[in-house]
């Protein structure tokens, strides 16, 4: 829902991605740059996710958020998800 946003501060914050558009293969950021980011792969939507829609990745899909996460090596940052994993005895990785 809308009103999570609303805890979610967004001062220095570089991007959020609600990923809750519900089709289509592009997605829009809501704080930071506001940018659209495209599907690589193939991506379905699931409309009864956690909180709304969610993205179906199939595997070795992502979204390209191109200089998005930018940053000097040397610097800190933290990113978080929820993933669900499609079935048992599958893996990936978030990068």
């Amino acid at each position: 829902p809308e009103d999570l946003d609303k805890d979610i501060p967004a001062q220095g914050m570089v991007a959020h991605v609600p990923l809750n558009e519900g089709a289509g293969s592009e997605v829009t950021g809501v704080c930071g740059s506001a940018k659209t980011f495209k599907a690589t792969g193939e991506v379905s939507w699931k409309p009864d996710g956690k909180i709304g829609p969610a993205p179906v990745m199939k595997p070795n899909g992502t979204f390209d958020i191109g200089d998005a996460g930018d940053f000097e090596k040397d610097k800190p940052f933290s990113y978080g998800a929820w993933v669900r994993a499609g079935k048992l005895g599958i893996s990936g990785g978030i990068l």
